[in-house]
């Protein structure tokens, strides 16, 4: 069966700083979201709000769909699905 990569997607692990959530509110300008005291973000997302607590990625995708949408993801999952690009270049001259 023949491997399948998913799109580039931009992404950042939440850290609850200020410069994280004006990096959140560029990606999603027209999103409101909700900074909780515990330092977790909600996110509106289309599928309902979700919850980014520190650590978690917040993803935005590559493509454009009635502006590009974000989400929030595990550190594990993210992990499991996801790799810094270039990383099968630098795996290939690693290899030569």
């Amino acid at each position: 069966m023949p491997m399948i990569r998913k799109k580039f997607v931009e992404a950042l692990q939440w850290d609850g700083t200020p410069q994280a959530r004006r990096t959140v509110s560029i990606w999603s300008p027209l999103v409101t979201q909700t900074l909780h005291a515990d330092g977790s973000l909600e996110i509106p997302t289309l599928e309902g709000r979700m919850r980014a607590d520190v650590g978690d990625w917040i993803i935005r995708e590559s493509f454009p769909t009635r502006g590009r949408r974000i989400y929030s993801c595990k550190p594990d999952i993210f992990a499991a699905t996801y790799e810094p690009e270039g990383r099968d270049e630098v795996a290939e001259q690693v290899r030569a």
